[in-house]
């Protein structure tokens, strides 16, 4: 997992053995399976990336299930934006459009292994990506949307953001 404030990634990746994480603002930065975004440093962070950051309170949660997807909980007061190969394989029809609002209180699929696999396939069959985008990865602006309808045109451009990377299953 890595959290960035807008173009730069604030500190090191961070690794998780847990089935559950738990992305926060306020709250213990030393649980296993926790994200304190309140407790990372950043000399040169903004005043509206500092604004935002406060904002998202409890924050979000992420679990993987038994049927292998990952869910995610919006605990925060605040909408939240996803860009998910699942979202983008039920929006297939817009391929600019892979990111999905996320209301307070909302859950939702956000990944399924064998779904990132068809739309990989599917999206480079089809050459209809106009940007990067990864299969294995979900990113997750925190009160910020971007895109088409928002006057961010990417993820970059938001205050700040999540990035979570899922690794392929070893079927040896």
């Amino acid at each position: 997992m890595a959290y960035w404030e807008g173009r730069e990634r604030v500190g090191r990746l961070k690794s998780f053995a847990t089935s559950a994480v738990h992305v926060h603002y306020d709250g213990r930065a030393d649980l296993a399976g926790a994200l304190c975004i309140g407790s990372l440093k950043n000399r040169c962070r903004s005043a509206v990336a500092e604004k935002k950051r406060q904002q998202i309170g409890k924050g979000f949660m992420m679990w993987r299930t038994a049927e292998n997807t990952v869910m995610m909980y919006n605990a925060s007061q605040q909408s939240m934006y996803v860009q998910s190969p699942t979202i983008a394989c039920q929006l297939l029809h817009n391929a600019d459009d892979l990111n999905k609002k996320l209301p307070a209180g909302s859950v939702v699929e956000i990944f399924n292994y064998e779904r990132a696999f068809q739309l990989e396939e599917v999206l480079r069959s089809r050459q209809l990506l106009t940007h990067p985008f990864d299969v294995m990865a979900v990113r997750v602006s925190l009160v910020a949307g971007w895109g088409p309808g928002h006057r961010r045109p990417t993820i970059m451009e938001c205050p700040f953001w999540i990035e979570t990377f899922f690794f392929a299953e070893d079927s040896s």
